[in-house]
């Protein structure tokens, strides 16, 4: 799944359709999506003109002005193997939806495991989507808000931080990977986390997730972004996804275990 930091990878290569006008928009299967979107609703669409693209946690929120002056949102969220594709060079069974915009850009929505979604609505639709968010990595606020949270139930921290009404955007990689760099086992009980811990851990999914920006993501599997390209912070990744390695920083083997039905990769020695 597209974590934070692809999404926000896919966003910055949207940018350059700021100020475009949207000619446009087409369904091109009749599979449904998460979330059925009707033709009056792309409809809404044509004439728009898309004036910002903001994301909060996974959801990436487009504001336009209407062709009737009205302000509207659109929100999309990847799901499981959602891209945006501007200008795709190739054409797909898995092609969900177009939109052509002024000066002949268009844009794919490619989804084999329809997971994902796209909705249309009036100016607000975006907030009330992300209303029961957490925190953002950069909320100064985030370690406080967290370490709130971290109190009630006896939940893994693992669970705590893949929650996403705890922490926004935040998934199984950028989690693993943040618990390795702060040296905390996650199955450690949230609850007997201390503040400096939660401080660290902090600091550790910001620089995971500036660093994975920066490579343009990592694509384990098919990750994509607009211009098509993959990412590269795979090939960074210190545990997750390498079971039987041997640990960067000591040696051990890397091992695998199942939380909440998702793979954990740790080192048991590093990670206590």
């Amino acid at each position: 799944m597209p974590e934070l930091a692809e999404v926000e990878v896919t966003r910055r290569q949207l940018l350059p359709l700021l100020g475009l006008t949207v000619a446009c928009a087409e369904k091109l299967s009749d599979k449904n999506l998460r979330l059925p979107l009707g033709k009056g609703d792309l409809g809404r669409l044509s004439g728009a003109r898309l004036d910002a693209i903001d994301r909060r946690g996974k959801y990436l929120i487009w504001h336009f002005l209407g062709a009737d002056g009205v302000p509207l949102e659109m929100v999309v969220h990847l799901g499981m193997s959602g891209k945006t594709l501007l200008d795709a060079a190739d054409a797909s069974p898995h092609d969900h939806l177009r939109w052509h915009w002024s000066q002949g850009a268009t844009l794919t929505y490619r989804d084999v495991r329809r997971f994902g979604f796209v909705a249309v609505g009036d100016v607000g639709l975006g907030t009330e989507m992300t209303a029961t968010m957490g925190p953002e990595p950069w909320d100064e606020t985030w370690a406080a808000q967290v370490a709130a949270k971290a109190k009630k139930g006896s939940r893994s921290v693992k669970a705590l931080l893949m929650d996403q009404s705890v922490a926004a955007g935040l998934g199984n990689i950028y989690v693993c990977e943040a618990l390795f760099a702060t040296g905390i086992h996650p199955e450690t009980p949230a609850y007997k986390l201390k503040n400096k811990q939660i401080e660290a851990l902090h600091e550790a999914v910001q620089g995971v997730l500036e660093r994975a920006i920066a490579a343009g993501g990592s694509s384990i599997q098919d990750f994509k972004a607009a211009h098509g390209s993959p990412g590269y912070f795979q090939l960074e990744l210190k545990v997750y996804g390498r079971a039987g390695e041997g640990c960067p920083a000591c040696g051990e083997e890397i091992r695998a275990i199942k939380q909440q039905g998702r793979t954990t990769f740790f080192c048991a020695r590093c990670q206590r």
